[in-house]
């Protein structure tokens, strides 16, 4: 009752006044207290970043004014890299081009078909159903290899880092190679897929 009163009795004008000094006060004791905290370390870290993009951001800015076709060029490649790396085919899409290649194949008549698309598709679903491809991501590209083994093979070769493939005779079993979201060798070897060249050496003989 007694502080109701005394309230009534300051004008409102002071009594906000108050309340602003009061919270500034507040304020500046919470500060005081964060003062070598580790809120304050967090909060000086993301300043002194923030400030550290800034001038990156403005360094950037000058050099692309100063020499606009250097920075083209930069720009140029940087698009060129992340393009491939996000059009580096993977494992699945090796194993879909396969069969892709595999059902255009079999549509075909036997006569007319290419001998040696159909001998390397045969040779990759053999190795395919022995659990022998590997694919090597690099990034940008990738590249399918022969191993030796099945990696859920129990012998003791398949797991032992000294019988594994040399480096010097790697690529001696690299199958293909897969950039632009495409494996290059199946696609080549696609190319005259419909066309037979031993039905053409028949009636030439004949």
């Amino acid at each position: 009752m007694g502080y109701q009163i005394v309230r009534r009795l300051i004008p409102s004008r002071i009594s906000n006044k108050y309340n602003r000094i009061k919270a500034r006060l507040s304020l500046d004791d919470a500060a005081e207290r964060l003062k070598g905290s580790k809120f304050e370390k967090i909060g000086n870290f993301w300043i002194n970043l923030l400030r550290d993009y800034g001038e990156v951001i403005k360094d950037t800015s000058n050099g692309i004014k100063e020499r606009p076709k250097r920075a083209l060029i930069y720009a140029w490649g940087f698009w060129a890299w992340l393009y491939c790396v996000n059009t580096n085919p993977n494992e699945r899409s090796f194993r879909d081009q396969c069969l892709s290649a595999a059902t255009e194949i079999s549509s075909l008549p036997a006569a007319i078909r290419n001998a040696e698309p159909c001998t390397h598709l045969a040779f990759l679903e053999s190795c395919h159903n022995a659990g022998l491809l590997r694919r090597l991501n690099l990034g940008v590209c990738s590249v399918m290899w022969l191993d030796n083994y099945d990696k859920n093979a129990g012998l003791y070769a398949a797991h032992c880092k000294y019988l594994k493939p040399k480096y010097f005779s790697f690529h001696e079993r690299i199958l293909d190679y897969g950039m632009l979201g495409r494996w290059w060798v199946i696609s080549g070897k696609m190319k005259d897929y419909d066309i037979n060249p031993d039905e053409w050496k028949e009636k030439t003989s004949n």
